[in-house]
């Protein structure tokens, strides 16, 4: 029933409108269709009566009169007969008697050949043709009788009055029955006619209940959604975007009209949020412009002083670069002289060695050659010393520069960091941070640049700590050496004093001394290797701080012309 209801109020208008006048329409239908059953019912009732009811009743009748008939010329026949003076009527009677017989008995037969018959009409109709059986037999003796004998025809005619009256009553009966049939025929087919007449009143007075339910109905279901709507869209057209469009689930023209109503309010809630939109974006624009003012002024400070210090970081890395050029250049000139005391080392422990072969002769040239190889060693061991305050001189200049290297590569990263927001802020202003977004990418792509030179910068200076680190070990190996010439020189002076017994202990120091000299040799010239290296090591610093200069320089003009390009825009 829901369902049907949805439908109904989803339906076209066309269909609603025609609701009502199809049911009375219908009704109609169904009336004129009740009173032709009524009709039909009379006429079949009427037809009943006249092709049934009345032949077998006029059947009855006839076989009555002819039944009546034959009964009088019987008696007539009779009387003519006992009057022997009239034969002719007598005969007449008697044809006319027999004529009314035959009739009698051909009607009497019609009543199974022509008619349907009910179950009570059989056994009346069997019965009527019984007695008139009974009768006709007893009248044709009658007849019989009385062309022979008159009187015994009296008689006879007395016996045919019993037959006679039982036909008489049997058709009486019969008539009767026929009689009530044609009331009971009758009555029915008035009752039809009453049911009828009430049944089409009924039906009237539905469609007409009906026609004005369904009128009432679709008035409602149309008036009510357009008042609705009309309330609606008059809210709408003062502002009142809150209003409830009615009608939007239905499935006619009603509901499409309250769809596009809908439509309307929609585009009005569309068009206000739009404006909202569009005054947020512009105070949100306004407000990226003030945040742009003030990261541009934040990041032109920032910047400045990143430079400066870059700047400062790359003139001190040269400076520093200097010194160790400086400091490698003295440790070449120490490692020469240092290289010369070891040649005279060894000139010296030569010299010791001929001595010992000559020693009986030659005492005291061996003095002599043991003081002077003494004041060598002290002149290598302070050369050693200096050459030791040289090489952690370079150590710490060095270790300086990594520490300048970590400085300017903390630098580039902030830079790059400060690029990465530069880059954000520039995403953030749409079209108007374009040009600022290209110069941050340059400033980052700077700042990388600088980080990888920084990152070269500190391999090389790792490769001249390890340097470093080697000459040290060699000085300090140096050291040792000089520490045992000096020890051998005493112990050769020692040795003096007992020329004889220390001649072999002599011998075997001097070539001591031989090795010993040769070591130091060797380890000064690795000195000197590593003092080239350092120098040429200090020379890449050098053009290293040189190049972190031009990039900061670069890098100071195009944050320049980036904030004035962002000032522009």
């Amino acid at each position: 029933m829901v369902d049907v209801v949805g439908r109904f109020r989803n339906a076209p208008l066309s269909i609603k409108v025609f609701v009502a006048p199809v049911l009375v329409i219908a009704f109609m239908l169904a009336i004129a269709g009740g009173a032709h059953w009524a009709s039909s019912q009379q006429g079949a009732a009427l037809t009943a009566i006249v092709k049934d009811a009345m032949p077998k009743a006029a059947a009855i009748d006839r076989l009555s009169d002819a039944a009546v008939l034959a009964h009088v010329e019987l008696y007539r026949s009779v009387n003519w007969a006992a009057n022997s003076d009239d034969k002719q009527k007598f005969e007449e009677s008697t044809k006319k008697a027999r004529t009314f017989l035959a009739e009698a008995k051909k009607i009497g037969g019609e009543f199974t050949t022509r008619w349907t018959a009910s179950a009570a009409e059989t056994a009346q109709i069997a019965a009527v043709q019984t007695a008139v059986d009974k009768y006709t037999e007893a009248a044709v003796n009658v007849l019989d009788m009385a062309e022979s004998d008159s009187t015994t025809a009296f008689i006879f005619i007395l016996a045919a009055e019993k037959p006679f009256e039982e036909m008489a009553s049997r058709l009486d009966a019969m008539r009767a029955l026929q009689a009530r049939q044609v009331q009971e025929t009758s009555a029915a087919a008035f009752e039809t006619e009453r049911r009828a007449s009430l049944l089409l009143l009924v039906l009237l007075g539905t469609a007409l209940v009906l026609a004005a339910g369904v009128t009432v109905v679709v008035a409602r279901m149309i008036s009510r959604p357009i008042t609705g709507m009309t309330q609606a869209m008059t809210a709408l057209a003062g502002g009142d975007k809150s209003v409830v469009i009615p009608g939007t689930d239905r499935g006619d023209e009603i509901g499409r009209m309250a769809a596009a109503v809908a439509v309307f309010k929609t585009n009005m809630i569309e068009a206000e949020r739009l404006a909202h939109a569009q005054d947020d974006e512009r105070k949100a624009r306004e407000q990226r412009a003030q945040r742009l003012e003030l990261l541009t002024g934040k990041f032109d400070t920032e910047a400045g002083h990143l430079v400066s210090a870059v700047s400062a970081a790359a003139a001190e890395m040269e400076s520093t670069a200097q010194s160790m050029n400086t400091l490698a250049s003295q440790a070449d000139r120490q490692s020469i002289a240092v290289s010369a005391a070891a040649e005279q080392a060894s000139a010296g422990v030569q010299t010791v060695a001929a001595a010992a072969q000559q020693l009986s002769a030659s005492i005291s040239e061996i003095g002599n050659q043991v003081a002077q190889s003494a004041r060598i060693a002290d002149t290598a061991v302070t050369e050693n010393e200096r050459t030791d305050s040289v090489v952690r001189k370079l150590a710490t200049g060095a270790q300086r520069i990594g520490d300048v290297v970590d400085l300017i590569q903390e630098i580039a990263g902030q830079t790059n960091l400060l690029a990465l927001n530069a880059t954000i802020e520039a995403a953030r202003a749409g079209e108007a941070g374009k040009g600022f977004g290209v110069v941050a990418t340059e400033v980052k792509s700077l700042a990388n640049q600088t980080a990888k030179a920084t990152a070269e910068i500190a391999t090389q200076i790792g490769d001249i700590q390890s340097s470093t680190r080697e000459v040290v070990d060699a000085v300090q190996g140096f050291g040792r050496i000089i520490s045992e010439i000096k020890e051998i020189s005493t112990a050769i002076a020692s040795a003096i004093h007992q020329q004889g017994a220390a001649t072999e202990q002599i011998a075997m120091s001097a070539e001591q001394a031989a090795t010993g000299t040769e070591s130091v040799t060797h380890n000064i010239a690795g000195v000197k290797e590593s003092a080239v290296e350092t120098g040429s090591a200090a020379g890449q610093v050098l053009g290293a701080a040189a190049e972190l200069a031009q990039q900061a320089e670069r890098l100071s003009v195009r944050m320049n012309q980036f904030l004035t390009d962002v000032r522009a825009a």
